[in-house]
């Protein structure tokens, strides 16, 4: 069957010049982009996100042949297009006082006479002619930004972009969580009252929402940054985020507290208890949270089947050990375990297999050091293990006895080589003294409380007739007193 023919009122176009018109169309439309309009005999173009004015806009009129580009200029762009001219900044989001540098960066070839024109919303930087970077501090939200490159009064390029400030999120809270192993965990970034979990999310692991969820093998930390605008998608570069990290705790086990008895002398009860556990179940079938073991005489390893809060169920295993009661002696550093009264005492414990140590005094150390006040039964308990569990009850008895230790001689020579008259021995400072000299009538000739003061043997200035007199002496400690009378020959 014939082919049918097909007419067409235009002129016919040579294949070859078909094609060249088509790769110049197309390269036409890259240096329109890139800015060098006037080789295509068409306008500027700017390469950025907003298209400015073209300021060398050609005339509608027919060009001639020579104002397009001929066979090699098609070769040369081919080989090499020419390259955009664009901003190039660290970030475009930033937090209310941080400073921003913006640079011009030019991928378009060399510039003979470099003009850099600046503008910030709208109005013009104050910034040198050849000045292709600025510093600034934005004082606002959503800045519009942008330049124009001139080659002396061409158009080169120019490009544009918006610049965010906003304050970091604060007042959120973390939310962590806790799993069996194998489970599924979520964690987030919470909003609290008053405060901000920002609007865009990015995990370091995986994940741009609020809420991840993941099923770690073991306790693993997920940080977070998050932020009012997104942290790196759709082209951000955000400066101005918090960040903080979410924990994920892994069980192996459930989470129930056992107390009790890991250590109790050998024929007595053992007591187990478990907190923060359900549907309890342990070896021999009781499901009740406090377990009792009678009559240990031997070692005893038991098994509890529980649920934890978290809904992790699992077994927990609880040892109990059987010891033998320890013993020990209570020693004192008084021999003869005879204390006067106001007297310090120290006491200390030799023992066998035993872990601790508690005094009467409720002080937990090896030895103790205090004055006893009267006759006493002392006592220490002895544990193995934590107290409460294998314990005995060690006493010793200390006798506190109201000695004197002081003495007095039986005669005193009036202005003899002994110029006073008083107590030999021990003076305590724990203690109070008093000490006087009386006459047989009963007169009161002299008396102190001074100890190192004694009488000389006068009365009112005047020696005292030989003969025998009284002393009398009282001493002092706590509510205690100890008195002592006895008498005296006062010899020429």
């Amino acid at each position: 069957m014939p082919v049918p023919q097909t007419t067409s009122s235009h002129p016919t176009i040579p294949a070859g010049r078909l094609l060249k018109q088509t790769v110049k169309g197309l390269l036409c439309g890259i240096v329109l982009y890139a800015g060098f309009g006037g080789l295509c005999g068409g306008q500027a173009q700017t390469t950025g996100m907003q298209t400015l004015e073209t300021p060398h806009r050609m005339p509608a009129i027919a060009y001639p042949a020579e104002a397009f580009m001929d066979d090699s200029t098609v070769a040369a762009l081919l080989a090499a297009p020419p390259k955009p001219v664009r901003i190039d900044f660290d970030a475009n989001v930033i937090c209310y006082g941080d400073s921003l540098e913006i640079k011009v960066v030019n991928e378009s070839g060399p510039i003979v006479q470099p003009i850099c024109e600046w503008y910030y919303n709208g109005q013009r930087f104050n910034a040198e002619a050849d000045q292709t970077s600025i510093v600034f501090t934005p004082s606002s939200n959503n800045i519009r930004v942008w330049f124009k490159l001139y080659d002396g009064d061409r158009l080169i390029g120019s490009d544009t972009m918006t610049v965010y400030v906003t304050d970091p999120p604060t007042g959120y809270t973390m939310q962590h969580d806790t799993i069996c192993l194998g489970d599924e965990a979520t964690v987030g970034v919470a909003g609290a009252v008053g405060g901000s979990a920002g609007q865009y999310w990015d995990w370091v692991t995986t994940g741009t929402t609020q809420f991840i969820n993941d099923r770690p093998l073991v306790s693993t930390d997920y940080r977070v940054y998050f932020s009012q605008y997104p942290i790196k998608e759709y082209g951000y570069k955000n400066s101005c985020y918090t960040t903080d990290t979410a924990h994920v705790e892994v069980l192996t086990e459930p989470d129930i507290t056992m107390t009790g008895d890991s250590a109790v002398c050998t024929g007595n009860d053992a007591i187990i208890e478990l907190s923060g556990a359900r549907d309890i179940l342990w070896n021999d079938g009781s499901t009740d949270p406090v377990y009792r073991v009678n009559d240990v005489r031997a070692d005893i390893v038991l098994q509890v089947r529980a649920t934890d809060r978290h809904g992790c169920r699992g077994v927990r295993v609880w040892k109990i050990k059987a010891v033998e009661r320890p013993q020990g002696e209570i020693a004192s550093s008084k021999k003869d375990s005879t204390i006067c009264l106001g007297e310090e005492v120290t006491v200390w414990m030799a023992y066998t297999n035993a872990d601790s140590i508690i005094w009467f005094t409720r002080e937990q150390t090896d030895s103790l050091t205090f004055i006893p006040k009267q006759s006493m039964d002392i006592y220490a308990d002895l544990y193995i293990g934590k107290r409460g569990g294998c314990g005995n009850r060690i006493y010793k008895h200390l006798q506190v006895e109201n000695c004197l230790k002081v003495h007095f001689p039986t005669g005193f020579k009036l202005d003899g080589l002994s110029r006073e008259y008083k107590p030999i021995g021990l003076m305590e400072p724990n203690k109070s003294y008093y000490f006087a000299i009386y006459n047989r009538n009963g007169l009161r000739l002299f008396e102190t409380r001074d100890l190192n003061v004694g009488w000389d043997g006068k009365y009112k200035g005047q020696w005292v007739h030989p003969g025998v007199y009284v002393y009398y002496y009282k001493e002092t400690y706590d509510r205690f007193t100890t008195e002592l009378k006895g008498t005296i020959t006062v010899i020429k």
